[in-house]
This record gives structure tokens, C-alpha cells and sequence, in this order.
């Protein structure tokens, strides 16, 4: 499943498992987590290079 956050949603990032992370998101009805994949992570840390 994947998931459309707008960086300003984003909370907080921490490591999560095995080299995974879990995103702390705001969202109009509660705050939730995601988490991404070992296999994804280059690419959120791109996209948060790019945005930030």
C-alpha cells in the first residue's frame, strides 16, 4: 500500500525494526504512523532531500 503525505503532515521520523523507519503523521481525523521499508527508504530520503 502507498501512502501521499504532504511534508508539512509529516511529525516525526525514527528508526523503526530492521533498518525500516516509521513516519509520525498528522492527518485531519487522528495522527497515524506509516512505516517504509528498507527497500523504500532511498527513495523517502530523496524525496525528504528534495521538499526539505
Amino acid at each position: 500500500m502507498k501512502d501521499i503525505v504532504h511534508i508539512e503532515a509529516v511529525i516525526d521520523i525514527v528508526s523503526f525494526g530492521n533498518y525500516r523507519l516509521k513516519i509520525k503523521v498528522r492527518t485531519d481525523r487522528e495522527n497515524r504512523d506509516i512505516v517504509v521499508s528498507r527497500d523504500r527508504i532511498k527513495s523517502f530520503k530523496e524525496w525528504l532531500e528534495k521538499v526539505g
